[in-house]
C-alpha cells in the first residue's frame, strides 16, 4: 500500500479504536433532513440547522463556534468567550465577495441571487488552538444544485435580517438564530442539534428508536466536526 493510503488506513483504524467515540454527521443525513416538511419554513429550527450543518461540513465547526449550550436560547445572553465577547459567530465574522471581486455590504448580500456571489470569508475571532483571527475563504459552487458553503451562509444572513431587522456588523447577537413555534426568536442550542441529528441517523441507518438508543446517542453536537474531518 502506498504511503498516502496507508496514512488514511491508519487514521481510520485509530478513530475506530477510540473508546466511546462519537459518530460523524454525513451527507446522507443532510439529504434526509432537507426532505423533511419542517424545513419548508425558512426561519424554522430545521431550516436554520440545515444551513449550519451544510456549512459545518466544509468548515468543521466546533460546537461553541456556532451554537449554544442547552437552555441558552436568549439572543441577548449568548455564551461569552474568555474576553467576555460573544463566543459564537456574529455578523462581523462573515464577509462576502461579488463575482466581480469587490467586497459586499451585508445589506447587498441579502438581496443578491446566489450566482452573483463569488465567495464567503469566515473569521474565527478566538479558537481553542489559539489561532485567533484566522480567516478562511470558501468559493461558490457554480452548480446551483451542488453543495456549497456560500449559499447556506447567505441564507443565514437573510434569516438574521428577517428575525433581527438588521445585519449590523457590530451586533453581538450570534448568527445561528431561528423562530420558535411560539413566535419568539431563539438561539440554536446543542439540544436541537442533537435531536435532529439523531432523528436523521435513525432514519438513514435504520436504527430502532428504542432498541438502538445507545447507538443513536453517539450522534452529538461534536458529530459535525467529525463528519467534516
Amino acid at each position: 500500500v502506498c504511503a498516502p493510503l496507508q496514512r488514511v488506513y491508519d487514521e481510520i483504524k485509530r478513530w475506530e479504536s477510540v473508546p466511546n467515540r462519537k459518530e460523524p454527521f454525513t451527507l446522507h443525513m443532510l439529504a434526509w433532513l432537507k426532505k423533511q416538511p419542517e424545513a419548508a419554513d425558512p426561519d424554522s429550527i430545521l431550516a436554520a440547522l440545515i444551513d449550519w450543518l451544510e456549512m459545518g461540513l466544509f468548515a468543521g465547526f466546533r460546537k461553541s463556534e456556532w451554537h449554544q449550550d442547552q437552555g441558552r436560547h436568549n439572543p441577548t445572553n449568548p455564551q461569552p468567550d474568555f474576553q467576555g465577547n460573544t463566543q459564537a459567530f456574529t455578523p462581523e465574522d462573515l464577509e462576502f465577495r461579488h463575482v466581480s471581486g469587490r467586497p459586499l455590504r451585508h445589506e447587498e448580500v441579502i438581496r443578491l441571487p446566489p450566482a452573483e456571489l463569488r465567495s464567503a470569508i469566515l473569521r474565527w475571532r478566538t479558537q481553542k488552538n489559539r489561532r485567533n483571527k484566522a480567516e478562511r475563504q470558501y468559493e461558490q459552487n457554480k452548480n446551483p444544485n451542488g453543495r456549497s458553503f456560500v449559499t447556506p451562509a447567505q441564507r443565514v444572513m437573510q434569516r438574521y435580517h428577517r428575525l433581527m431587522g438588521h445585519v449590523r456588523t457590530d451586533s453581538p447577537i450570534p448568527l445561528a438564530l431561528y423562530r420558535h413555534t411560539d413566535g419568539h426568536v431563539r438561539l440554536i442550542t446543542c439540544k436541537e442539534t442533537e435531536h435532529w441529528m439523531q432523528r436523521a441517523a435513525a432514519a438513514v441507518y435504520n436504527f430502532h428508536p428504542e432498541r438502538d438508543a445507545d447507538k443513536i446517542s453517539k450522534w452529538t453536537s461534536h458529530s459535525l466536526r467529525i463528519g467534516a474531518c
